[in-house]
């Protein structure tokens, strides 16, 4: 290998690659995979195979974290023969979940500039993407704003959702950069303050969520840590005062809170509320639970979960067409109905031991405590954009809080 160019520097052109990717889904979809595959033969480019196995194993985040792909095979034993193709690309997608983490341990460990470099190519990421989002709002103004009527949100890059608690995590980011002096104080806080208005404009509800549940969160937090109580309840009143003047004033929110409300009207007439999204939302959670009951101890199968809910709509929910039969928009929920309580421990146990290994850390804190919030009213882990993001920013942190008695590598 030249000497002018390190495995190191290559595996981290390869990890902007993967973040940068979790941000261009629909104009660029093979990023993400690009950076992986990168990682991976980066991470094989050397003579310390055993070092790299030892690294794994002695780190705890990383080898129970990949456990979760291990559940998903062991899943496939519960699988019909009807449904393999469902369940293989299901588990295939899962896969990342142990390379990743793997191949990280192959690598030399991140320096803490090493690791801000990287989490600052996340924050600009968001930051341009989301300009590039809000100069297309300008240009189709009338367009885009009576598509909000319509339950609609504005083009975006990535499913709204995701790209709505992403940036949300940003803002955290970005504060965090703010408190540690990293970068230009003035521009990261105009980019910040950037990021929280375009949530507004943009009026995803997990993202307002994600922003406003964590910063009050964080903000009780830091209050607690410095014995200022009176300071963060005013904060937090701060906060919330916000969010009432937003929904009045903001018609992007108005809008979205005015179809929330006429949605929910028609979830006792599933005929007709299986033509709203949140009522069609309900009506999953409930195929999802019904499922969870039938089957609790080891759960349906997580290959034979497509087919189970559409049997338990015709079943309990006959109103319902085939079109709307949508599988549990509930991370938990999924998992239960599918794993059962005894593969949804193993997955609560795998999925949040890196969270438990470093829980003073306060930006994992809050990357865990997004994830946790979308998984209330999305399966993101069932998508290749939520996969990406979840397991790029979790094995970024394992990557960085690696153990410095790892046997070194080079």
């Amino acid at each position: 290998m030249p000497k002018f160019l390190t495995r190191h520097q290559i595996a981290l052109f390869f990890f902007s690659l993967l973040i940068i990717g979790l941000f261009t889904q629909k104009f660029f979809r093979i990023l993400p995979s690009i950076g992986m595959l990168g990682l991976l033969g980066t991470a094989l480019f050397t003579k310390d195979y055993k070092g790299g196995f030892q690294r794994f194993f002695q780190d705890k985040a990383s080898w129970v974290f990949s456990l979760f792909f291990l559940i998903f095979l062991l899943s496939g034993f519960q699988t019909d023969r009807i449904n393999l193709s469902f369940y293989e690309t299901r588990a295939l997608q899962k896969l990342p979940y142990f390379l990743l983490p793997l191949a990280c341990a192959f690598l030399p460990k991140l320096s803490k500039r090493q690791f801000y470099g990287l989490l600052q190519v996340f924050f600009w990421t968001a930051v341009l993407t989301s300009f590039g989002a809000l100069v297309n709002f300008g240009l189709h103004f009338q367009e885009i704003l009576a598509s909000y009527k319509a339950s609609k949100v504005l083009p975006l890059p990535v499913h709204h959702p995701h790209f709505s608690m992403m940036v949300a995590f940003a803002v955290f980011v970005g504060l965090f950069f703010i408190q540690e002096g990293i970068g230009s104080k003035i521009l990261t806080g105009i980019a910040s303050l950037f990021l929280v208005i375009f949530l507004h404009i943009l009026a995803v509800r997990i993202g307002l969520l994600c922003l406003y549940a964590l910063g009050i969160g964080a903000l009780l937090y830091e209050a607690k840590r410095r014995k200022k109580l009176g300071w963060g309840i005013s904060g937090m009143v701060g906060i919330l005062l916000a969010l009432g003047i937003a929904s009045q004033t903001v018609p992007t929110i108005k809008h979205k809170i005015e179809n929330s409300l006429e949605d929910l009207k028609y979830y006792d007439n599933p005929g007709q509320g299986q033509w709203y999204s949140l009522s069609l939302r309900l009506y999953s959670y409930d195929i999802g639970w019904i499922i969870f009951e039938e089957h609790p101890v080891a759960g349906v199968g997580i290959g034979n979960i497509e087919r189970a809910t559409q049997k338990a709509y015709i079943r309990y929910l006959p109103q319902v067409d085939k079109n709307h039969q949508a599988l549990a928009h509930n991370q938990y929920i999924r998992y239960l109905s599918g794993f059962g309580v005894v593969g949804f421990i193993a997955f609560l146990i795998a999925y949040y031991y890196p969270l438990w290994c470093y829980r003073k850390e306060s930006l994992l804190l809050l990357l865990y405590g997004a994830l946790s919030l979308i998984f209330l009213v999305e399966a993101p882990l069932e998508t290749q954009s939520g996969t990406n993001f979840s397991v790029a920013l979790i094995t970024l942190f394992i990557y960085w809080l690696r153990p410095e008695n790892s046997s070194k590598t080079s």
